[in-house]
């Protein structure tokens, strides 16, 4: 489950998934994606599986993160660019959190 918003005791947003991968240390796939928001569910139906595998570089790894499932129709565009955005914050605060810890 993730949530997030700007009040984590009411959250704008709430996504959960089940895990249908998981290889340690190196991939994980949750798939059976649900999603919730204050503006109300999706305009589509559809799983958004996704994907994190870590790949070992010389100075260190490199999280890729994949996701699926997206149909290829204009009602799913705003969703697909949020998720864009969205996972492109996440990732950016992730790796300014790990920098700041070495």
């Amino acid at each position: 489950m993730a949530v997030w918003g700007d009040d984590p005791d009411n959250p704008e947003y709430i996504s959960g998934a089940t895990i249908t991968g998981y290889d340690p240390p190196r991939r994980l796939t949750l798939g059976n994606t649900k999603y919730v928001a204050h503006t109300g569910p999706l305009p589509f139906d559809a799983d958004l599986p996704f994907e994190f595998i870590i790949e070992p570089e010389d100075s260190g790894c490199v999280l890729r993160v994949t996701q699926t499932g997206f149909p290829d129709e204009p009602v799913a565009d705003e969703h697909f660019q949020g998720c864009v955005t969205g996972w492109a914050n996440t990732l950016e605060s992730l790796k300014n959190f790990l920098s700041s810890r070495t």
